[in-house]
């Protein structure tokens, strides 16, 4: 098709606009967002880190994904779109562009405590336990039940792996056999996660396609239902970050005081 009949035709046209704005939403303001996530994950890579996940959350490709499940740019690629956008000012796109990946993000809540998980693939129904203890904070505990990324929960736990465990969470999943107890994370008061359990099953619900699993997370101090400014058990100074395990990853605190996920 040459130029004069590209212009004629309205299809065409819009196509190449929906696919300027797929390039501005997924290659530049994703592609920005996300390095130094990216650029993480490769250091860690680079260090040895043999279980980095492939897409890590709040990097450009996981962003991107986002954007698409919401609706923001579309499963498929244009080359004449992407040449034309390599002409533009990044800075001119990424000023449009910056308000259609905030609307994504309204479209795409992860706060798991409300258990609104429409845009991702959840495993709860793998695991024996009633899923309304996903919404409720149980009163003075320090245990919180939530629904939280599985490559949040690779990122922040040891790494490591055990081909025996493996293979027995294969057969379990083959056999449709429910799991009979809840993975976990066990955190001290700065935000450190200390032990964890359950790391064989996510990397297998990983590899599956899911994107979520329940957890665990265990406080030494915070009683996740008495975070109001009159309550006893009041935590003044609330983490900034979680470490992982192994000292080396630092990522946002992912929980607010009315125990929500934070995304």
């Amino acid at each position: 098709m040459g130029w004069k009949e590209f212009l004629a035709d309205a299809e065409e046209r819009k196509k190449l606009a929906r696919s300027l704005l797929d390039v501005t939403n997924r290659g530049i303001v994703a592609g920005t967002l996300g390095a130094p996530v990216d650029l993480a994950t490769s250091a860690l890579k680079a260090g040895g880190w043999q279980d980095a996940p492939e897409k890590p959350v709040g990097g450009s490709e996981w962003l991107g994904d986002r954007m698409q499940s919401a609706g923001m740019v579309s499963g498929e690629r244009n080359q004449l779109a992407e040449g034309l956008a390599g002409m533009v000012d990044p800075a001119t796109m990424l000023a449009g562009g910056a308000k259609a990946a905030l609307a994504a993000g309204k479209a795409l809540p992860l706060v798991f405590g409300g258990l609104d998980v429409k845009h991702l693939k959840s495993s709860s129904h793998l695991f024996d336990f009633n899923t309304e203890e996903l919404s409720k904070l149980p009163f003075k505990s320090r245990e919180l039940l939530r629904e939280i990324p599985i490559d949040t929960f690779l990122t922040v736990a040891e790494k490591g792996s055990d081909a025996t465990k493996t293979e027995g969470i294969k057969k379990l999943l083959d056999s449709k056999t429910k799991f009979s107890d809840l993975p976990y994370l066990l955190m001290d008061e700065s935000g450190k996660i200390y032990a964890h359990e359950g790391r064989h099953r996510a990397r297998a619900l990983k590899e599956l396609g899911y994107d979520t699993m329940p957890v665990k997370v265990i406080s030494r101090n915070i009683r996740w239902s008495e975070q109001s400014p009159e309550r006893f058990d009041y935590i003044e100074n609330w983490p900034e970050k979680m470490t992982s395990e192994d000292s080396k990853i630092n990522i946002p605190f992912p929980f607010d005081r009315k125990g929500n996920v934070i995304r």
